[in-house]
């Protein structure tokens, strides 16, 4: 009993610890929003805003075109996930079920892909681009963004089609069912966990992806990440930590409401991944 009673003291006292670390730069992002620049580093710190201001908010949008970065994170997230997500699908499922001479070796190759730095196949990238005349392109820079989670995408979605029995896709055969409607009705069910986990994680990456959209977009393609350089770059005497606050804290909205929404299907995701049919 006691040891139950020290664990669970441990536990708690760790996790409380942890919540702390990582909630409290948040909170102090959403602080720094509200209030006034003068009053953000004022010692002693003002955990509890005594003169909260939205002007922060409202400067943010007098130095940025906003709704212009907005839709180009929209535009690029939304098809870079979506493309993305399908292809890995397809590529786990191919590697899954298509047995081919070589087929491992071209796994590893993926694999391999996924640990190179991506600083070394920015140049030859941007050469590329460049040659194909979609520097600062949304359709361009959505491209990267679909390519990027493949490699790692595929690889998870492997994982999943190995633990789903062949059987199941033989007796759907067996009872007329041809492939297109066995993977709708029978696998994407199953699948669903894994797909919800890799949509969110790859959302994740796009909508905060800021070297890209950084070195491939100028001025017509950037997207809300680059918003904080810009803001640097428009006050030359000091840094705008009020306005990048706001901005930091707007970032920080979608991703809330996606882990707040599919909770569930995350935790579902990652135990079912981890565990061997």
């Amino acid at each position: 009993m006691r040891r139950s009673i020290g664990a669970r003291i441990v536990t708690w006292a760790s996790t409380a610890v942890l919540s702390v670390v990582i909630l409290l730069p948040l909170y102090w992002i959403v602080l720094s929003s509200i209030l006034p620049r003068e009053l953000i580093f004022q010692f002693p710190i003002q955990y509890i805003p005594r003169q909260p201001t939205f002007n922060n908010y409202i400067m943010l949008f007098k130095s940025l075109n906003m709704p212009k970065l907005f839709t180009n994170s929209v535009i690029t997230t939304v098809l870079g996930v979506s493309f993305g997500v399908l292809f890995s699908v397809m590529g786990g499922y191919a590697f899954s079920r298509i047995k081919f001479r070589g087929s491992n070796l071209v796994m590893g190759l993926l694999m391999l892909s996924t640990i190179l730095p991506a600083t070394a196949v920015l140049v030859p990238l941007f050469q590329l681009f460049r040659s194909l005349r979609i520097i600062d392109n949304v359709w361009g820079l959505t491209l990267l963004y679909i390519n990027g989670p493949i490699p790692f995408g595929t690889w998870v979605m492997y994982g999943f089609f190995n633990q789903i029995p062949v059987s199941l896709e033989e007796s759907a055969e067996m009872e007329g069912a041809g492939f297109v409607r066995t993977m709708f009705s029978i696998i994407a069910p199953v699948l669903k966990p894994a797909i919800a986990t890799l949509v969110i994680c790859d959302f994740v990456g796009a909508f905060n992806e800021f070297m890209v959209p950084l070195i491939f977009a100028a001025n017509k393609a950037t997207t809300l990440p680059v918003g904080f350089v810009e803001l640097s770059a428009s006050s030359m005497f000091a840094t705008p930590w009020d306005t990048m606050s706001a901005l930091g804290t707007l970032l920080l909205v979608p991703f809330v409401i996606i882990v707040i929404a599919f909770e569930n299907r995350i935790t579902q995701g990652l135990v079912a991944g981890s565990i061997k049919g």
